[in-house]
């Protein structure tokens, strides 16, 4: 009889737990919002708070969320996520980091401090700001194998009626694209202040004086194509954006796909409020 009762109730002990730790991390009201669990014939394991563990026949599950006791927690959240550094943080936060790579060349701005952990600092690597090739014949070959002087997998097309800027060309898919995907990179003259054309964006804050940006009027890559979204689609969305990152210690204005784009779509981007005065209207 003991035997069976113990059979019985076993199924029983992973809902017992799981109420236990919902009520020791404060209860639903104070932040859980679920609590997902899966078991097999095996149920002895312990918990700990929001982190999974497993043995061989059980995995707990045991997810949070910020609790909605105060009605400003949304507000803050969306503060915290467009927050920038000033010049001085971002300068800071490069000496921090600078003390996990190899200090034997140091670069300007970075640490002459030592690392505290000094087991930690006879294996720490090389600082680089792009991907180092073999400095051989061999190292030539492969560089050249893996160039693509043409962005990949995008057309350029004449627009035909009754297309809004008949005449006039677009950029277009010529295979699938997913969200995230990277398009290409903006390329054009570098500039600064406000002498960019017709083609220019900015690879800075714009409203920074001398803000650098590059300008495709002359000279660029298939990106100079894309046209601004207004007007051309039923859905008068954008699907690409403009991101700015740094490849080899330079700014880079990077295309990157909104969503996934179909074969045959039109690559769109909202142009500045200034371009669509002066050049739109």
């Amino acid at each position: 009889k003991i035997r069976n009762f113990f059979m019985t109730t076993s199924s029983l002990f992973p809902i017992l737990i799981s109420v236990v730790a919902i009520y020791t991390a404060g209860g639903v009201a104070d932040g859980f919002s679920f609590m997902r669990f899966a078991t097999t014939r095996n149920t002895s394991f312990c918990i700990q708070k929001g982190r999974q563990l497993s043995n061989s026949d059980v995995r707990f599950h045991l997810f949070s969320t910020i609790s909605n006791n105060n009605n400003n927690n949304d507000d803050a959240i969306n503060s915290q996520v467009d927050k920038k550094l000033s010049k001085n943080e971002q300068e800071d936060l490069w000496l921090s980091n600078a003390l996990y790579f190899d200090q034997k060349k140091k670069s300007k701005g970075s640490s002459s401090g030592k690392h505290p952990n000094e087991e930690l600092e006879l294996s720490l690597p090389k600082h680089i700001t792009c991907n180092t090739w073999p400095r051989s014949s061999f190292g030539r070959k492969l560089k050249k194998r893996a160039a693509r002087p043409w962005m990949r997998n995008v057309e350029i097309r004449e627009l035909l009626s009754p297309h809004p800027l008949a005449g006039q060309l677009g950029l277009f898919a010529a295979a699938t694209f997913r969200q995230f995907d990277v398009l290409g990179e903006y390329c054009g003259e570098v500039f600064d202040a406000d002498d960019g054309g017709k083609y220019a964006t900015y690879l800075e804050n714009r409203d920074e004086k001398y803000a650098l940006g590059v300008d495709a009027q002359h000279e660029g890559a298939e990106a100079r194509f894309i046209n601004h979204y207004a007007g051309i689609t039923e859905v008068n969305q954008t699907n690409v954006i403009m991101k700015v990152t740094y490849v080899e210690e330079l700014q880079r204005v990077m295309i990157v796909c909104m969503r996934d784009i179909q074969v045959g779509e039109e690559f769109l981007l909202q142009y500045s409020d200034e371009y669509v005065q002066e050049y739109i209207g």
